[in-house]
């Protein structure tokens, strides 16, 4: 079996007294001109103790998440717009642009908690 020492894991918490988030840069730290932050595993859960359904959108933006759009967007790894508590779903493995952090758009996890956790490593551009 071949081991990517270079791959670490990482956990972020939204509680309810966080409320909704908008393009919260939730990468392990600023990617530079120089870089690239690829995600080999990701997935998001709603706890049970939440009493009601929550968008999450997560994917690679400089500063703001494209928005959804029928012709189709790029940089997007996880989306689901309406997680029942409870619940989890895993997204899907990515590659950003050079200065792309990783990005979390989500409603508020009302008297829950919604927890996120990924598999990533940091390349050259």
């Amino acid at each position: 079996m071949l081991i990517n020492y270079r791959t670490k894991t990482r956990e972020v918490l939204v509680a309810a007294a966080d409320g909704a988030q908008t393009n919260l840069d939730i990468g392990p730290r600023a990617i530079t001109s120089k870089e690239r932050l690829v995600i080999h595993q990701i997935q998001a859960a709603l706890d049970n103790d939440s009493t009601a359904n929550v968008a999450v959108r997560i994917g690679f933006a400089a500063a703001t998440l494209t928005a959804a759009a029928l012709a189709g967007v790029e940089g997007i790894v996880l989306n689901h717009p309406d997680l029942a508590p409870g619940s989890g779903m895993p997204g899907l493995f990515g590659v950003g642009a050079a200065d792309e952090e990783l990005r979390l758009t989500c409603d508020a996890p009302t008297s829950g908690n919604l927890v996120i956790h990924y598999r990533y490593e940091i390349v050259p551009a």
